[in-house]
């Protein structure tokens, strides 16, 4: 129960969740108080809006909620009631027109004007904040969004911030966030080092070498990476004990997940009697006849689904079945649920849940150590000689007594197999099973020589995930209390695997770690299309990597495209290792769309004035009404040097004001430069379509 009660507590702080108080309780901010400071703190006219409001406690902190809204537009402000600081302000307006792509403000003044709104709100305190930019602005958001966290003694709080948002077109402030913890921090007398730190992380949770099974979407196929990665899920460190702060988690050890799957793609009754005929698939009555053996199936139980689907991570057809049955007093209710290979007929899954028995009311039957036993001649029964391949995995995690945890960790030339092995669940009051998994790949491993050394591989972790101090919230579910701050040593983000062979840092894809950093162009201050290029910046439409954009330079047909591809909704943003297979997914999706055919792809051409004005207005889909050249009529000084083919195009971007004569001349085949390319796709997304 004491668990049951933690998870719900948790739940209600990572959602927000308040209590409720009596409105009469003595607060220093009366409702009076609040209701001014709110309507001081942001301008909106409440006529014709209904007011309600409540006073909720959060962690002990009396919040007046407040709220006007009518049919199509609402405000919400949440004003604290012992220090009357306005902590959140959300605002819809149903009315509000359709934004522009382009915005009318630049990303800098917004900032300004943001910052500025910040400190007439928190006063003072907004000097303990430092900006962090890594909020991206895309093309089809109508706001600009900062974030600021709080620094104390040179220490970031991220748990404490302001979040600020202003719609770009009227730099009005729609959305804020001010979450700011006002009892005294922990000093940095008596840490630990940042060696001893460091020390005890390798000691404790640490990497260790391992295969990792990858399926890649592209290639439609498994990769194997030999990776070093946690060898426990990873936790903050407490900066004056050493200890490990389990309520924190930062990183879930993959092989702490249980069984990973790729994306089953179910099957129709037609699919399947095809594949019936071609395979040797085993029944539904197979299955129900495997599952009477081995967990007791019998015909009380109701059948609830069945169907059969593919598995491309692990390469296998699998049926997937669930059951139900009512008790005899109809309140309690039991069910059975599994996945089993379609072709062996091995269990791969398999789940059961039966009526909840408080555990005050019952003593265990078993120890953890009687459940281990169970569990592993379990699945000597099942699959003995993939036992002998396993090692059993202790894990940092609580094991409550309702039910207890095992995992056994495939093995492969001494290195384990992330996601592959069995998690098992034992009952410690019956000794039953209730659930057991089992992922077992047939792949071929590769060699693991010539893989870096685990110091190696730690001083790459340190070096390229920032390992320091950091103050965090935590929270103390066994003494169900009020949250407190606690100063530990963590990682700045959670990527942890490292590719043993290459060093590189590696997601959970297993592709290389992008560093997503904001590059300024040191070479467009003096160029005419300096604010063009910023505007593209901002929005995401350009993201070279370098300091020179190079204005001047005529631009290459690839870098048009993927430009222009990034213009599209839904947003197509594409990263991968490889800079060459970027480009060849911008131009698949550019030749998907009609915008350019495989024969016009020359990567590193030049484009041409009429090039752009063509595959703009086939972006804008206008390019059959644009095929109808015999509709147009051109009154350019060269209108004889433009061919039928681009006479619609450009009568319909010149008309746009997309790319406009340069004295009274089009200039069809000059090709256009870097400046004059980003110049021509604001033009574009200013169109009202």
């Amino acid at each position: 129960m004491k668990r049951l009660l933690s998870i719900l507590l948790s739940l209600a702080i990572a959602f927000g969740l308040f209590v409720k108080v009596n409105a009469a309780t003595t607060e220093k901010i009366d409702l009076k108080s609040a209701i001014l400071i709110a309507k001081s703190s942001f301008e909106f006219n409440d006529k014709n809006l209904d007011f309600r409001y409540e006073l909720t406690n959060y962690n002990n902190k009396s919040i007046w909620n407040l709220n006007w809204s009518s049919k199509n537009s609402n405000i919400s402000i949440q004003v604290d009631a012992n220090h009357g600081y306005v902590i959140s302000m959300y605002s819809y307006d149903g009315n509000m027109k359709p934004w522009s792509k382009i915005p009318k403000f630049s990303k800098e003044k917004a900032r300004e004007i943001a910052e500025a709104k910040i400190k007439k709100l928190v006063g003072e305190k907004f000097s303990e904040f430092i900006f962090v930019d890594n909020m991206e602005t895309s093309l089809y958001s109508n706001t600009y969004d900062f974030r600021y966290v709080r620094k104390v003694n040179g220490i970031e709080y991220r748990d404490n911030f302001i979040n600020i948002s202003l719609e770009r077109n009227t730099l009005k402030v729609i959305n804020y966030a001010f979450e700011y913890d006002h009892y005294s921090l922990p000093g940095l007398q008596n840490v630990i080092s940042l060696e001893k730190a460091k020390s005890i992380f390798d000691d404790k949770m640490g990497l260790e070498l391992s295969y990792s099974i990858y399926y890649d979407y592209d290639k439609k196929e498994r990769n194997i990476k030999l990776i070093y990665t946690p060898k426990n899920n990873v936790f903050p460190i407490d900066a004056f004990t050493g200890e490990i702060v389990k309520n924190n988690i930062i990183y879930a050890n993959e092989k702490s997940m249980g069984g990973k799957g790729g994306d089953a793609q179910v099957l129709t009754p037609q699919e399947i009697k095809a594949i019936d005929e071609n395979k040797n698939l085993i029944s539904k009555e197979k299955v129900e006849e495997i599952l009477s053996n081995k967990f007791g199936l019998t015909g009380e139980f109701k059948n609830e689904y069945l169907s059969l689907s593919y598995d491309m991570y692990t390469n296998r057809y699998v049926w997937s079945v669930g059951y139900s049955k009512n008790a005899d007093d109809k309140l309690k209710y039991y069910y059975l649920s599994a996945s089993i290979d379609a072709v062996t007929g091995e269990i791969l899954y398999y789940s059961k849940g039966y009526p909840y028995i408080e555990e005050k009311d019952k003593t265990p039957k078993y120890s953890k150590e009687e459940c281990r036993k169970i569990a592993e001649d379990f699945i000597k029964s099942m699959q003995p000689d993939r036992f002998n391949q396993t090692k059993y995995k202790e894990n940092i995690e609580y094991n409550g007594t309702n039910q207890y945890y095992f995992s056994y960790v495939r093995i492969h030339q001494n290195v384990s197999v992330l996601n592959q092995g069995f998690n098992l669940g034992v009952n410690p009051y019956d000794g039953q099973i209730i659930s057991y998994s089992m992922n077992w790949s047939d792949v071929i491993f590769p060699s693991i020589e010539g893989v870096i050394s685990k110091d190696k591989a730690l001083e790459i972790l340190f070096s390229k995930n920032p390992f320091g101090l950091n103050y965090v919230r935590y929270y103390d579910y066994s003494k169900m209390v009020s949250y407190s701050t606690k100063l530990v040593y963590t990682f700045k983000s959670s990527s942890f695997n490292i590719d043993a062979k290459t060093g590189d840092m590696l997601d959970y894809n297993g592709k290389i770690v992008i560093e997503n950093k904001k590059v300024t162009f040191t070479d467009i201050k003096n160029s005419p299309y300096n604010n063009d290029i910023n505007i593209l910046t901002d929005i995401g439409i350009i993201d070279d990597k370098t300091d020179k954009f190079n204005p001047n330079q005529m631009i290459k047909q690839k870098d048009f495209i993927k430009y222009l591809v990034r213009t599209l909704e839904p947003v197509y943003v594409i990263y991968t290792e490889d800079a060459s297979k970027e480009y060849d997914n911008y131009y698949q999706i550019a030749i998907q769309k009609g915008i350019i055919t495989e024969k016009e792809k020359n990567p590193n051409s030049n484009v041409t004035r009429q090039d752009a004005a063509k595959w703009i207005i086939k972006a804008m889909g206008g390019g059959f009404v644009a095929e109808l050249s015999n509709l147009y009529t051109l009154n350019f000084k060269d209108a004889k040097l433009i061919s039928k083919n681009y006479k619609g195009y450009i009568a319909i971007a010149n008309e746009l004001k997309i790319i406009t004569p340069v004295k009274g001349f089009f200039q069809p085949k000059q090709p256009i430069t870097k400046g004059e390319a980003a110049r021509i796709l604001v033009n574009y997304l200013k169109v009202e379509k």
